[in-house]
């Protein structure tokens, strides 16, 4: 089984990608290629679908325990929410 942290790792990248994807839409610093494409993709696509994995996941785990301590480190949890929202925003 995946491990939720292994999960939240994952987001957070994907979630870097994303933030290239909107700095890629002002500043040129990659050049057209698979590399850029793989970066866009990423950002737009993948760091939603993993995001509202990983918080899902993450809601069921604390209503089930009742306590933050199986969501370590508690910070990448708390930046990929955050992510979350800023996406959410971003789709509507």
């Amino acid at each position: 089984m995946i491990n939720l942290s292994f999960l939240a790792k994952v987001a957070f990248l994907y979630n870097l990608c994303m933030v290239a994807t909107l700095v890629m839409r002002y500043l040129q610093f990659i050049q057209e290629g698979a590399l850029q494409s793989t970066i866009l993709v990423s950002g737009i696509v993948l760091s939603i679908v993993f995001n509202g994995l990983v918080n899902s996941w993450a809601i069921v785990v604390l209503l089930v325990k009742k306590s933050p301590g199986g969501l370590r480190p508690l910070w990448l949890f708390g930046v990929n929410f955050l992510c979350f929202i800023f996406q959410l925003y971003l789709l509507i």
